[in-house]
Formats: C-alpha cells, structure tokens, sequence
C-alpha cells in the first residue's frame, strides 16, 4: 500500500491494527522463529526436534499475521490514500518482503530430505542456503520497513500518542528478540529453551538431553 494521507489526531483503527499485527509478525515472531532455527538445534534437554517445533509455531503464527497486515495496509491507502498503492519506499519494501516471507512455507515444503547417516546432498545444501538466505535478509530488511513506517507517522502528522505507541511497541520487541539472540550464547539459554519447547507442545525433556 502507498501513499496515505494523515492528518492532526490519532490514525484510523486499520492502520492501528497494521501495525500492530506486522510488528507481532516481523518485529517479534518471525525473528524469534529464526533465532531458534539457528541457536536450537543442539536440543538442551528437550525432545528430539524440538527446534523444528518451535520455529515452524513462531513462523506459521507470524505468517498468518504478516498476511492480515498487509491487507490492512491495502485497506487503509484505499480508504485514506492520496497517491495508490505501493508509491513510497515503505509499501515497496513491504510487499517485497511479505512477497518473500509468503513464500517461505512454500519453499519448506519442497525442502529435500537428507538420507539417513549420509553427508547433506548438494540440491540440500543449495535448499538450505536459499532458505535461511531468503529468511535472514527479509528479517534484516524487516528492521528497516519498520522504520520507515514509523517515519510515516510522523509525515502523516499523527499525534504523538500514535507515534510513540508504534515505537515502544516496536523497540520492546526488537528488544526482546535480540535479546532473545543473546540469550543463546549464555548458559540460560536451555532453560528458556525447553520452556518454549513445552509451550509449544514439543514433548518433555529427553533423557539424552539432545536433539
């Protein structure tokens, strides 16, 4: 979506709800489901595959919220836009890395299974690369639509109350999924694994402790 007009006063419910639901999806499930993929393999404690678990909870939830912002932003620029759709920096951006995240599913699907006790054929380690590659520029490139939109608000002449929910809301997850991050490298980092491992139903710990 692209090129809204603003005005003094808070902004419209939809693009309250926007930002809201990019900001659960990009700005906290997503990132969050690719520090698991990447720091929750080795297990800690957990079921076998625990990991998997986890990432596939955080990304399937964030994808369906990613989707219903987005429509959000199509809805909001009909009702509120002076210059169509996808004209701004922010909107372009956007739907690039919706477009590339709503793939990802799609891309997991056709993932090709390593044979048991083999070394990773090549079609795998090409899978691999395109997927995390894919996953780890849209989150990077994520961080930046956020700003933009946030910027946006302040274009728009939204009132302060609008500006600074977005942005606390906004730094508290950036926050807490960084965190998160550096959380892995530290000796709390099982704990707080296997508790997302139990929410997300993924078995009680193992008794070899791996996965």
């Amino acid at each position: 979506a692209g090129g809204p007009r603003g005005g003094p006063g808070r902004a419209p419910a939809v693009l309250f709800i926007h930002f809201i639901l990019m900001l659960l999806s990009w700005g906290l499930l997503l990132p969050l489901g690719v520090v698991y993929a990447r720091r929750g393999r080795a297990g800690y404690g957990a079921k076998d595959g625990a990991w998997f678990s986890i990432h596939k909870a955080l990304q399937y939830t964030g994808w369906t919220l990613q989707l219903a912002g987005f429509v959000c932003a199509v809805i909001y620029v009909q009702l509120y836009g002076t210059f169509g759709h996808f004209a701004g920096p922010h909107e372009i951006l956007g739907l690039v890395v919706v477009a590339l995240g709503s793939l990802q599913p799609v891309n997991a699907f056709f993932r090709p299974h390593k044979p048991e006790g083999e070394p990773k054929p090549r079609i795998r380690l090409a899978w691999e690369l395109l997927h995390k590659g894919v996953g780890y520029g849209c989150v990077g490139l994520s961080i930046l639509v956020i700003a933009l939109g946030l910027q946006y608000l302040i274009l728009l002449n939204y009132d302060s109350t609008t500006f600074l929910t977005a942005v606390v809301v906004a730094v508290a997850f950036f926050l807490f999924w960084t965190g998160t991050l550096a959380l892995s490298c530290t000796p709390l980092w099982p704990a707080k694994f296997r508790f997302a491992a139990t929410v997300v139903g993924a078995g009680p710990p193992s008794k070899d402790g791996g996965a």
